[in-house]
């Protein structure tokens, strides 16, 4: 595959992971928002804390994903696709 295909691929991979971690994150806030007025028997916490990991690493994808797109989309014509190689 050419090298300049091989570079949209990767930054498509980088949107696409972006945009699963922004549903997630979605998601996450809907059940936090959901179950914040429901407390936990015995913590006397909000049952939103069961999902926040949930919210957080959304949030977290999105900033990975995005920002690793967008820095290749700044640095386009200065960075090389990694192949592999394969020893016999």
């Amino acid at each position: 595959m050419p090298i300049p295909v091989q570079k949209v691929i990767m930054m498509a991979i980088d949107f696409i992971l972006a945009a699963f971690g922004g549903v997630m994150f979605y998601a996450g806030t809907q059940l936090m928002i959901f179950g914040w007025d429901s407390n936990l028997p015995m913590l006397e916490i909000p049952e939103s804390f069961r999902t926040l990991a949930i919210t957080l690493c959304g949030a977290l994808i999105v900033l990975h994903g995005g920002t690793r797109g967008i820095i290749r989309i700044l640095t386009y014509f200065d960075w090389h696709p990694q192949f592999e190689t394969q020893e016999s």
